[in-house]
Formats: C-alpha cells, structure tokens, sequence
C-alpha cells in the first residue's frame, strides 16, 4: 500500500510486477485509484443499484407463450408480450432453463445399415492399401438435403425446451 501511494508510477509498476508476477496497470489507472484512495480511503467500488427482478407473472407469461408454441421466434414473442428481447432471453434461459433446439435433418438408419457400412469401410481400407493414390481420386461433399415429405427451412425453426442429456450405447 505504501508504493501505492508514493507518487513515482514506474516504482509501483516495479513493485506490482515483483509481488503479483505479471504486468501493472497502466499509469492511468493507478492515478485514479489513488486519487479514489485519498477521497474515500479504499479502493473497492460503491456498491451498484441492481436491477429489479422480473416478475413471476412475466416469467408465466413467457412459459405459455412457448408451451403453446414451441417453435416461436424471440423476435416474435419479444413483440407479441411487449418485454425487451434481452429480458426474454434471460426467463428463457436462467428462469425457465429452455434453449432453442436446431431441427436436424438426418438420414434414416435401417437395420441393414451396419453391415453395409462395414463392408464399405473394409473396401475402401483395402484399395487405400493397395492403391497409393486412391484417397487423392475420390471427392467426399455434403451438398444435397433429401426430403421425404414437404419442404424444411432449418434455417429457421428453433424448438424450445429444457436440456436433455442422451447418452448412446451401441
């Protein structure tokens, strides 16, 4: 505390740097630490006003606007409830614990799945090892989505609920 108070800033730099092993503050920060230092006799920040709580009625509110329906928007519901969407996001995630699940578009596994997919990786092993340059004249992408039924915009679709933690065993 003594350094902190002579007025030489590379010496408290100096010091700091000797007790804490790493940078100082800058000499901009010390100064005003010192000068809060003499007005008030520490350094620690006023306590802050905090924010009012949201209530419990808003908080129901935002749980039956996305029970009744789930795949809402925030924008959306921000504007249908007249609460800030920053406010929204908060109940959704701290008070009710929901978070927007992406729908997923995946492949339909069969039961002849498995032994077909062994068989192509045993091939595909099999040329690697005998054909050197085999992996250089084969082109993997993922550019096509199939659809059986309809059209899906994912881009757009959030499903709200709680975590749910799976665990697979094959």
């Amino acid at each position: 505390m003594c350094a902190l108070l002579s007025r030489n800033n590379i010496n408290v730099q100096r010091t700091f740097r000797r007790c804490y092993g790493r940078n100082p503050p800058d000499t901009k920060s010390m100064k005003r630490w010192y000068e809060k230092f003499k007005e008030t006799g520490s350094v620690t920040d006023f306590p802050r006003d905090v924010r009012p709580g949201v209530s419990e009625a808003t908080v129901e509110l935002v749980r039956q606007s996305f029970q009744q329906s789930p795949t809402k928007s925030n924008r959306q519901a921000s504007r249908e409830l007249q609460i800030p969407q920053t406010s929204l996001v908060r109940i959704l995630h701290k008070k009710l614990r929901l978070h927007a699940y992406k729908v997923q578009i995946v492949q339909d596994l069969q039961p002849n799945v498995s032994p077909r997919r062994e068989e192509f990786a045993i091939e595909i092993l099999t040329r690697i090892d005998v054909e050197n340059d085999y992996l250089n004249r084969i082109c993997f992408y993922n550019e096509s989505t199939f659809h059986v039924s309809g059209m899906v915009n994912k881009h757009n679709v959030r499903i709200w609920n709680q975590i749910i933690h799976m665990f697979l065993h094959s």
